[in-house]
């Protein structure tokens, strides 16, 4: 799988910072990025954001790595985080 694009727009107050992050196979792997049988864009938001914070997660510790465990206890709190939100955001659909 190529690298998939994602742009960021970020907004505070009258501050913007703006991103374009390519996500790794990888991210969009471990976030399951192409499962989504709901459908719902919130869903494909929350792990497109989710892959996002592992690509720049990873690109971190290639950059420093004896920043491992940081790195690695990171990117288990976000994959639990998108989890979490994904339960969230399609729990109206437990039957």
């Amino acid at each position: 799988m190529r690298n998939c694009p994602i742009d960021v727009v970020i907004t505070h107050g009258d501050d913007a910072c703006e991103a374009t992050i390519s996500l790794t196979a990888e991210s969009v792997a471990a976030v399951r990025l192409t499962f989504n049988p709901s459908g719902r864009r919130n869903v494909h938001h929350l792990k497109a954001i989710a892959a996002a914070f592992l690509t720049l997660a990873d690109e971190i510790l290639r950059e420093n790595p004896s920043a491992s465990i940081e790195i690695n206890a990171a990117r288990h709190s976000m994959i639990t985080a998108s989890m979490w939100g994904v339960m969230g955001a399609t729990k109206d659909l437990e039957t």
